[in-house]
Order: structure tokens, then C-alpha cells, then sequence
């Protein structure tokens, strides 16, 4: 795996001539898509399939790893925060995947805080952040994974990031129009924004590397350990979680992408603050990702004890609830309600 990258100018242009040649080539990488699989693909197992490949991968601060990001971009673990055994690649989830598969690392779009649906970087849907995907000599991956969509969730889409001040905000709040507030309750259209985004993200990845087979995570959640964290918020602005899934299930659909439903095993991974993965979290994500690529339909072992994720707060959005510690600036993805299931 190598961090290095060339400017996003010059990945753009050497890259899209190298990933317009590779289109050619499509049948000897062996890419599907859910839509349209040939008989040839299917009866290859996508282990042979994607065995020695190149891998990026597109996601938020769950993703980062400081070294392995482009530099100057904002990093959660070992930039903001050090998680004990969280320290190498091989320690995150995407490292496990791609060494499962005997893969190298292209290149790792991942920075912590982003949304998916902004207005320019660091949103997912930049042109700067598909760039990115592209190897320090244009190379073009011949997989993507994409784990996105956990902060559109936690704000409520990207204009409540940015009139929020969030550091990874992709305007100023005087670049927008309209009242400079956060709205604490949004509304479907916000969720609309979500789905639309989402997909242009994933034409832009097959426009960029027309080869690539594409990957999206749905959103898993999580546990913390502690009691002022006990309870995940399932529908913290007014719209479930799962809608999210939905869409991101319908986008990958539409735009012949897969699935890796992380979110289908209905528990919740080991994280140190609701959110971010502990080591074993990482392992159990990992490990779900590889079931649903191989298409296992065997439990992994390490979410075998994992809690259930189970929703036991029955209110519609978090505003106004006495539990809820988020702020304009600051949203919570759990808070010390009633304690899940287990």
C-alpha cells in the first residue's frame, strides 16, 4: 500500500486517459455490475475475481488513517484522536478487506467530518474527492469502496454542516442563501439530497474509472462505552437511519454498483464513542464486508457476541429530548436514553 499522490489536476488528466483504456479491458478485470452479470462472472467466485487487484476506497473520518490520506486533508485516527491497535492499515477496515483479497491500496479519498452531498470539497460529491481515487501515477483502481453517508445522517445534509461551522464544511455560511441556522428537524427533501448526491457520486466513480466494480457500505450502528452514550439515535433528525440505507441501496441499483449490507446483520459494532470503531470494530466491519462481497451466508465470528441493534427510544427526532447533548455546532449519534438491547 503507498499513501503518495500527484496533484489532483494531474491525476485527472493522466488518469482519465488510463481509465478510459482500461474500459477496454473490462472483461479481463472481470467487473459486474448488479445489474447485468454474465453467466462467466457469476460462476467466478469474487475472490478469484478481485484476488491481487487495486483497491481505493472513498469514506469519511471512519476511513482516515494519518499518513494514508492526502496530505492536508483532516484526519480522525492518529490525527485527532489516537484508538489503541487502530495504528497501520491493517489494523482499519478497508486495509483487512483489501489484504483478505490480496490486494493493494490505489489510493484513500477518506476526510473526516465530510458529507456526501455538499457544495465542493470536501463533500463526497467534489470533483476533487473522485479525483482522488486515482493512484500517484494516474492509476485507475479496479475496485472502489465506498463508506459514506454517517455524517449526512448525524446533520441532516450539507447545508445544516455548514451553517453549523463544521471544520469539514464545504462552503461559509454567508456563500449560502436564505436564514444562516441549523435546521434541528429536516424534512424528506433533505433525504432527497441525500439519494441524488449519493448517485452522482457513483456515476462520477464509473465516469472517472468506467472498469471499476464499485462497492457501497450501508451504515451500521454502533456501541460505546459509555453510559452517557448507551443509547444510538435511530432517527435523530426526523428521518430513520434506514431511509439513509435505502437510498443508498437504490443508488447502487440504479448506477450498477453493489451492496456490502453491513447493516442487514442487525448489530451494532464495537466503537469508543458511538461512532468511531475500536480495533475490534474494525475487524467486525471488515469482517461483514467480506461476508457480503463472498456472499456468505454464514455469521463472522467476531460479531457473534456483538450487542443487537435493537431501537428501544420511540421518539420521532431528538430536538428537545433532555438526553440529546448536540449543539448548532455539534451533533451526537447517542445519548444516555434507554439502553439498547442486547
Amino acid at each position: 500500500m503507498s499513501p503518495d499522490h500527484m496533484s489532483t489536476e494531474e491525476s485527472v488528466v493522466f488518469g482519465t486517459v488510463r481509465c478510459a483504456e482500461a474500459a477496454s479491458s473490462a472483461k479481463e478485470v472481470g467487473s459486474v455490475n448488479c445489474a447485468n452479470e454474465t453467466e462467466a462472472n457469476v460462476s467466478r467466485s469474487v475472490s478469484s475475481r478481485l484476488r491481487g487487484r487495486g483497491f481505493s476506497v472513498l469514506g469519511d473520518s471512519i476511513s482516515t488513517l494519518m499518513g494514508w490520506v492526502p496530505e492536508g486533508w483532516r484526519v480522525h485516527y492518529e490525527g485527532e484522536v489516537h484508538v489503541d491497535g487502530v495504528e497501520s492499515p491493517q489494523d482499519t477496515w478497508w486495509g483487512r478487506v483489501i489484504d483478505h483479497f490480496d490486494g493493494r491500496l490505489v489510493a484513500n479519498s477518506s476526510f473526516s467530518g465530510s458529507v456526501v452531498e455538499g457544495y465542493g470539497f470536501p463533500a463526497g460529491n467534489s470533483e476533487k474527492r473522485i479525483a482522488s481515487l486515482l493512484g500517484a501515477q494516474g492509476e485507475c483502481p479496479d475496485v472502489v469502496l465506498v463508506y459514506m453517508g454517517i455524517n449526512d445522517y448525524g446533520w441532516g445534509g450539507g447545508r445544516n454542516q455548514v451553517m453549523g461551522g463544521s471544520l469539514s464544511a464545504s462552503a461559509r455560511p454567508e456563500d449560502l442563501a436564505g436564514e444562516r441556522s441549523v435546521e434541528w428537524v429536516v424534512g424528506p427533501d433533505a433525504l432527497d439530497r441525500f439519494a441524488s448526491a449519493y448517485r452522482d457520486v457513483l456515476v462520477s466513480i464509473h465516469r472517472l474509472a468506467p472498469s471499476s466494480e464499485i462497492w457501497c457500505l450501508t451504515l451500521c450502528p454502533a456501541t460505546s462505552p459509555s453510559e452517557a452514550e448507551r443509547c444510538y439515535k435511530y432517527q435523530m433528525r426526523g428521518i430513520e437511519l434506514d431511509a439513509y440505507n435505502r437510498a443508498i441501496v437504490q443508488a447502487a441499483r440504479e448506477t450498477g454498483a453493489h451492496v456490502a449490507d453491513v447493516r442487514a446483520y442487525g448489530i451494532q459494532y464495537d466503537a469508543v464513542d458511538g461512532c468511531h470503531p475500536s480495533a475490534l470494530g474494525m475487524r467486525q466491519i471488515s469482517d461483514m464486508v467480506i461476508a457480503r462481497m463472498e456472499g456468505s451466508s454464514e455469521m463472522p465470528a467476531s460479531i457473534g457476541d456483538a450487542p443487537r441493534a435493537v431501537r428501544t427510544c420511540g421518539r420521532a427526532h431528538c430536538h428537545g429530548c433532555p438526553m440529546d447533548e448536540s449543539t448548532d455546532s455539534r451533533w451526537t449519534i447517542a445519548c444516555r436514553g434507554p439502553k439498547d438491547g442486547r
